[in-house]
Parts: C-alpha cells; structure tokens; sequence
C-alpha cells in the first residue's frame, strides 16, 4: 500500500500505483471510469485555443497547445473515441 493515497477527485475511489486513469492539470486523479474522452479534450483544447486560454494547460504558446490538439485529432480519428486511462 502507499504512503500517499490518491483519489478519484470525481468519485472519492482509492486508486494506487499502476491503476489505470489520468492526472489532471492540477496534479489530482481521476479513475478510469472518469477519465476524458478524446473527443472531449478535443472540444476543451479547441475552446481554449479559441479564446487563448492554453497557460491553464501549462504550454509554453499557443502554437504548442495547437500540435497537441492536432495529435490528438489524429488518434481521434485513427483509433476512435476512447478513454484516455493510463497507470498511474
């Protein structure tokens, strides 16, 4: 067991190392069952870079905000919607 649980800042679920789900921008987690979507990072990135918004994302420019959402279009679009869950 770890020292430092995390949780599922949607549900409250424990989760531990090498479950699958995501961390958030803010350094939460969220469980795979609340992991996003490609679909829906790509309609988030597409309004942030429309109105700019790509430091609360943490990239350095905008341009940079652009080729991510550009990768992720691409898997989008090769693979299909899914679940974006990785181990944590």
């Amino acid at each position: 067991m770890s020292r430092n649980p995390m949780f599922c800042e949607a549900c409250g679920t424990p989760l531990h190392k090498g479950d699958l789900g995501t961390t958030t921008i803010n350094g939460g987690h969220l469980c795979q069952r609340h992991t996003p979507r490609l679909s829906e990072i790509v309609a988030e990135y597409n309004t942030a870079i429309i109105h700019q918004n790509y430091q609360v994302y943490e990239f350095p420019n905008l341009n940079a905000m652009k080729l991510a959402l550009r990768a992720y279009v691409t898997e989008l679009t090769t693979r299909g919607d899914s679940n974006v869950a990785v181990p944590l």
